[in-house]
């Protein structure tokens, strides 16, 4: 048997199938009807799509229950981005990074935990494996990857970095392969100040050889794939422009193909196919793609398109145990030739079969941190986005869409 499939075996990747009940027809166009917003911990059922939404932040300025002294922040109280998953490995505990203070959640009840003023890094992750398990990375003439028990808030260096600056994990878009182990990590090397990147592997403490890209401008992100097979990067890779695709072999460093038009695929998000293939999904910003969202094999760029109605925002793959799906944020627009999916979180299977409307944002894109970024829990029976409730101003909440009633488990 191929050694990546008996490794996604054994995380229990792939474990939920199709989801009953759910509104797969992708020719009408859905009127979201006027929904009262939730409150604080309150449950709303969408009459559209049949889904639960509750609301997991507070009123700006109230008390935050269960941390003494701290209260809702005034504007912003929603997780990172479409790419950074805000759930822990079993889904028992949540992260919310754009919320000042930082706050962890019960993953189940969405009550407040623990805020942790004294986290030993930046640039949190989750383990993929470990429940209690954060990675992060040390600054600031301090640079090291380090992993922290978030519960006991017990930090450990894992591997040393001061011969670098500036490290982040691909300028906040990377992320960690699906056994918990690599990460892509950009960086400024002090001896000679070259931007490079390099794999780290936090199961062996290691760190592999630089990759150099001092000629590359206006890099974007890069991350490494899932099964550690690519690193990703996005970048003006000749003068004529940012959101150009670079993928090169993460074993041997070598560029394996480019992509030199604009956005193809932008705002993409890495999954595994139903071939196995490890892959990129986002959408098309250049004709004759231009709003569909498509799926490029990583191992020489073939594009697939997926969904050619409508004009897909942000695509994100954090559902790793509902392999072969990504989640689809449709941010409300108003030319009507981007109907049917307007204001809407759509799952797509990656071969193109089928897809699954999972319900409606209630949102109004004002700003940047008014975008939705809808983000899949692992198992893909959750999803939170971020919402202004139609309001077309602050504050932008944390919701979360309730599938779990209408899930079919694979035996």
């Amino acid at each position: 048997m191929n050694p990546q499939i008996i490794s996604l075996l054994l995380f229990g990747i792939s474990t939920v199938g199709f989801f009953l009940g759910v509104i797969t027809d992708e020719q009408v166009y859905w009127p979201a009807p006027h929904l009262d917003k939730p409150g604080y911990l309150h449950t709303v059922t969408d009459p559209v799509f049949d889904i639960k939404i509750t609301r997991i932040v507070g009123n700006p300025g109230d008390p935050i229950p269960n941390l003494p002294g701290e209260v809702w922040a005034a504007e912003i109280l929603r997780h990172g981005y479409s790419k950074r998953q805000p759930w822990n490995a079993d889904q028992s505990m949540i992260y919310l990074d754009r919320h000042d203070p930082e706050l962890w959640l019960d993953g189940r009840t969405y009550q407040p935990l623990f805020t942790r003023k004294d986290k030993p890094g930046t640039s949190l992750r989750w383990s993929t494996v470990e429940p209690r398990i954060m990675f992060y990375l040390g600054r600031l003439g301090n640079e090291h990857l380090g992993r922290w028990d978030v519960v006991d808030n017990v930090a450990e260096e894992l591997i040393d970095l001061r011969a670098y600056k500036a490290i982040s994990f691909g300028l906040g878009e990377g992320n960690f392969t699906w056994d918990g182990r690599e990460a892509a990590i950009y960086a400024t090397r002090r001896s000679d100040n070259k931007k490079v990147i390099f794999i780290v592997d936090a199961a062996t403490g290691t760190k592999g050889e630089d990759i150099d890209v001092g000629s590359l401008t206006e890099l974007k992100n890069c991350t490494i794939s899932p099964l550690g097979g690519y690193v990703v990067i996005t970048a003006d890779l000749d003068g004529s422009g940012g959101d150009r695709i670079r993928v090169r072999s993460a074993a041997t460093g070598e560029v394996l193909w480019e992509e030199h038009q604009y956005g193809l695929p932008s705002h993409f998000d890495t999954q595994v196919d139903e071939q196995g293939d490890e892959v990129i999904v986002g959408v098309g910003k250049s004709d004759p793609y231009k709003g569909m969202v498509i799926k490029r094999r990583l191992s020489d760029g073939k594009i697939t398109v997926l969904v050619d109605k409508g004009y897909a925002s942000h695509t994100s793959g954090r559902c790793i145990k509902r392999k072969n799906w990504v989640y689809v944020t449709y941010q409300i627009r108003d030319n009507t030739s981007w109907w049917p999916f307007r204001n809407e979180v759509v799952a797509v299977k990656l071969d193109g079969s089928r897809i699954e409307r999972s319900g409606n944002l209630h949102a109004i894109k004002f700003n940047y941190l008014a975008e939705s970024h809808a983000c899949p829990s692992p198992d893909g029976t959750r999803v939170m986005f971020a919402s202004d409730w139609e309001k077309g101003d602050f504050p932008v909440q944390a919701y979360v869409i309730d599938l779990r009633g209408k899930v079919i488990r694979k035996r």
